[in-house]
Formats: structure tokens, C-alpha cells, sequence
């Protein structure tokens, strides 16, 4: 009976464990979300974020995909615009680092309420600037959809955490500018990537 009970035991200490744990071994981990929101520049904006639970050291393989486009708020042509998109893995930049999308280099579609709309918190949902019916048939057919690839090495046993997020960057600041996001994506799965030796 006590080799039964020790048994027992040492069972129910496991599953106490893992159950503290909270986070099972996954290969895969990702999360997909319909923003349609507006966001003034100068700011960095999480998209998406996910955990994931490396059993043992490998690397991670992650996968990116948002839609998005740019809006000029202000009363004149804008000319120099683009929004960055980088992964994070536990607060460090994933390679190869920051994804440029989006960028316009000439006159950008005006929607001049999205730019009071955005000053309290530097972003709103597209129905909160006053996008709705055609014009938010008309923002969506101006978005470009972006697909984006990171990776980090040698990543350590435990949980660790994967943000996605975005930056736009104004050549003029002066002149108004708000990015925009409708659909996003982010996948992350854990690989083992073959080394060259180069």
C-alpha cells in the first residue's frame, strides 16, 4: 500500500506542477484579430501577441501578415510616409528587425476626421473618426496586404512571449498623417533551422 500512496503522490505532485505552469508545449502559437483602426505617428502600436512554451532550446519561426494604408489629415499633399512592423520576442527585436509597409511617396487619401479622433489615446477604431458606410468601403480597397517572416535562434526552455506591432514614421511632421490597420495575423512555431556554416 506505501509504495501505491508514494506513487500517488508523486503523480498528483506532477500534475500539480503542470497544471501551475499554465502554459502546455505547443508547436505552433498564434492569434488573428480585425483592428480597422487608426493611429497617429511617433508611437509604437501592439497588433497581436501571443505566448508560447518552448520545451527544450530551439529557434522560433514567425509568420506576420497585416493589412494597412496611410491618410493625410491635414490641408496639404503629403509626400514621405510608412509604417514599420517588427516582431518581438521577450522585448528584443526578432531578425532581421524592422519591416517596412506601406510607404507612399506621394499624395495620400484625405479623411480629415481621423486626425482629431485620434489625439486622447493615439489611435480609434475606424467607426469612432466617422468611417462608416462608403467610406469604409473605400479605406478598405486602399489597404495592402504585408506578409513578414522573423526569426530568432537558440531560444531557452520556458515561456516566452511574441508581440507584433507597428510604427509610423512621418518625413514631415508638421503635416498630419495617420496610419491605418484592418486585418492582422501572427503565428509563431518553433523549427529547428539548418545551419550552413556560412
Amino acid at each position: 500500500m506505501k509504495p501505491l500512496l508514494v506513487t500517488l503522490a508523486a503523480l498528483f505532485l506532477f500534475v500539480g506542477q503542470a497544471f501551475a505552469q499554465g502554459h502546455p508545449a505547443a508547436q505552433h502559437s498564434g492569434a488573428a484579430h480585425n483592428w480597422n483602426i487608426v493611429f497617429d505617428q511617433g508611437r509604437w502600436i501592439d497588433l497581436n501577441r501571443v505566448t508560447i512554451k518552448m520545451p527544450e532550446q530551439k529557434d522560433l519561426f514567425i509568420t506576420v501578415t497585416f493589412d494597412c494604408g496611410l491618410l493625410e489629415g491635414g490641408q496639404t499633399p503629403f509626400a514621405d510616409a510608412v509604417l514599420r512592423l517588427v516582431a518581438t520576442v521577450d522585448g528584443k527585436d526578432a531578425a532581421p528587425g524592422r519591416f517596412e509597409a506601406c510607404g507612399k511617396t506621394n499624395e495620400l487619401a484625405r479623411f480629415a476626421n481621423t486626425v482629431p479622433c485620434t489625439e486622447v489615446n493615439g489611435w480609434a477604431h475606424w467607426r469612432d473618426c466617422g468611417v462608416v458606410g462608403v467610406q469604409e468601403e473605400q479605406l478598405r480597397r486602399s489597404l495592402r496586404t504585408h506578409t513578414a517572416t522573423f526569426i530568432v535562434k537558440d531560444v531557452g526552455v520556458g515561456v516566452h512571449e511574441i508581440v507584433m506591432k507597428t510604427y509610423l514614421w512621418n518625413g514631415d511632421p508638421a503635416n498630419p498623417v495617420r496610419g491605418v490597420v484592418g486585418s492582422v495575423s501572427l503565428e509563431a512555431e518553433i523549427v529547428r533551422l539548418i545551419r550552413t556554416g556560412r
